[in-house]
């Protein structure tokens, strides 16, 4: 009996540390596909536009905030109205707690890899972290973008594979 409790809440435990399937990850709060006009009147009000990263995707830039206890810099991006990335840059020297609370946070990368970063003419080997709950797509970066940062990337699949339906549909594709 007492072996069934003990892997009964290893179990439990185990669980709560995955995230929701069905749900989009979160920075702070703040979820992706969220309507532009909600997080304007919320967090966004504090960000500036910043730029058309490519045709119908708009980023805006925001103060420096706290994310998984680490201080980045946050850029966000819409398509259509909908939260579609969170593009957060924090110092190299954070990688390791980073890549602790994301695995905290979401368990265990589903892909781990060594990626060879070519940076201003130096080449450094680091690791590159993947997770996705097949809502959000997770990349952690160890340098990017450049050898004195990491990346960190949360995207929405649904609004990122409605973005490439659509340019592909204006370039003929479909």
């Amino acid at each position: 009996m007492r072996t069934i409790l003990i892997a009964l809440a290893l179990a439990v435990g185990a669980s709560a540390q995955q995230p929701d399937q069905n749900q989009p990850f979160d920075v702070n709060g703040v979820q992706l596909g969220s309507a532009f006009s909600d997080w304007q009147k919320g967090p966004g009000a504090k960000c500036t536009y910043f730029m058309d990263v490519e045709p119908d995707v708009a980023s805006y830039r925001c103060p420096d905030l706290v994310y998984a206890g680490v201080q980045v810099q946050e850029t966000v991006s819409f398509y259509h109205g909908r939260l579609i990335n969170f593009y957060l840059v924090a110092s190299h020297k954070d990688f390791a707690s980073l890549r602790a609370a994301m695995k905290e946070k979401f368990g265990q990368p589903w892909r781990t890899e060594q990626k060879v970063y070519s940076l201003n003419g130096i080449t450094l080997t680091g690791e590159h972290n993947r997770w996705s709950n097949g809502t959000t797509s997770l990349n952690l970066a160890e340098f990017s973008p450049d050898r004195d940062h990491t990346l960190l990337f949360f995207s929405n699949v649904e609004v990122m594979a409605d973005k490439t339906k659509s340019a592909k549909a204006k370039a003929g594709g479909l």
